[in-house]
């Protein structure tokens, strides 16, 4: 991903539609052509939960935040929330992209 500020995401030629990568057909229209855009890089928490029992990959990690970010856009991402302390997320929060990578999107909280 390219270090340009905001959050990666594709916008559907046909009908202006915006998603993250990897779309293969528009959820609105049925398109199949994307252009590359960035959205906003700030969001809002819209429903989050903390992991505790983690899956085996991840349990070095817990517990951590996992997070419904929804963007200005109406765009909602599912992403991890870095925190100084799990669980303490809170539903309308503000959060700000930080990287995207392998391993999915992730938002720091914003203080």
């Amino acid at each position: 991903m390219d270090k340009e500020k905001g959050i990666p995401a594709v916008q559907c030629d046909q009908c202006t539609a915006v998603g993250i990568p990897s779309l293969f057909v528009c959820r609105k229209c049925g398109g199949r052509m994307f252009k590359e855009t960035k959205l906003p890089d700030v969001g809002m928490v819209y429903s989050h939960t903390t992991i505790r029992v983690a899956p085996e990959a991840y349990r070095d990690q817990a517990p951590y935040d996992i997070a419904i970010v929804e963007i200005k856009s109406g765009l909602r991402i599912t992403a991890r929330v870095q925190s100084e302390v799990a669980g303490k997320v809170q539903i309308g929060e503000q959060v700000e992209f930080k990287t995207a990578d392998e391993n999915g999107y992730w938002f720091k909280q914003v203080n």
